[in-house]
């Protein structure tokens, strides 16, 4: 994700609840350790170097989410002076993803892989993918389809955006993804026809998915559609 405090000198909060108001919408999933490496590299961050930071977790006696809050609350939540920070402490960084703590107001903290700054990866040598891109803002999707500087697989990019807003079937808050959204013509054809595909589907995928039954389902989603998105139905 491309996320960014409202103030850089505090840490990105995060809150429990699905009723899709205010802030932005995220599911957040429990993990075995097992699956460390393979989460590692799906955010293009070496897997050893995240096996060594949950070993220096481990010898702090402090959960992964812990520790990083730790170095968080030391560079003042500064997002790239945490960067530096952990270069320092692994002598690695990468160009794709970095894992940020996200802490919740009801004390437990989350982690969130958050991709390396424009304004600096944390290690001058390594040019962050956004630097190299200059990707200084988070793109509205018919911007990012227009994009001639990098090449971009656009089915797969209209794909994952339609994957983002089906959360919005189940109450996230998906509600920042469509504010300003202007698709017309060829283009929202392309991008309407795998979302209503999907949509009657989305249910039973999700709790595939994240293993839930019909009853933890309901005392964690609300399961009702978002407003925001009924016009995209109709």
């Amino acid at each position: 994700m491309d996320l960014e405090p409202l103030d850089p000198n505090q840490p990105i909060l995060g809150d429990t609840g699905s009723n899709g108001e205010g802030g932005i919408g995220a599911l957040g999933i429990v993990f075995d350790r097992q699956w460390a490496e393979p989460l590692a590299r799906r955010e293009e961050y070496e897997p050893a170097k995240f096996l060594e930071l949950l070993d220096l977790a481990d010898r702090a006696h402090k959960p992964l989410g812990e520790f990083l809050l730790r170095v968080a609350e030391r560079t003042g939540f500064n997002l790239l002076a945490y960067r530096c920070a952990l270069r320092e402490m692994l002598n690695y960084t990468s160009n794709g993803y970095i894992f940020h703590p996200v802490p919740f107001r009801d004390g437990r903290i989350a982690i969130a892989a958050i991709g390396s700054g424009f304004e600096g990866s944390g290690d001058p040598s390594v040019r962050s993918r956004r630097n190299e891109f200059g990707m200084d803002r988070l793109l509205a999707l018919d911007e990012a389809l227009t994009l001639t500087n990098l090449a971009l697989d656009r089915d797969g990019q209209v794909g994952y955006f339609v994957e983002c807003l089906l959360g919005g079937l189940h109450g996230l808050g998906v509600g920042d993804l469509l504010t300003g959204m202007s698709i017309c013509g060829r283009a929202r054809i392309d991008f309407m026809r795998p979302l209503q595909t999907a949509a009657p589907l989305e249910r039973e995928l999700f709790l595939q998915a994240t293993s839930l039954d019909e009853t933890r389902y309901r005392r964690n989603f609300p399961g009702v559609p978002l407003q925001a998105l009924q016009p995209l139905f109709e």
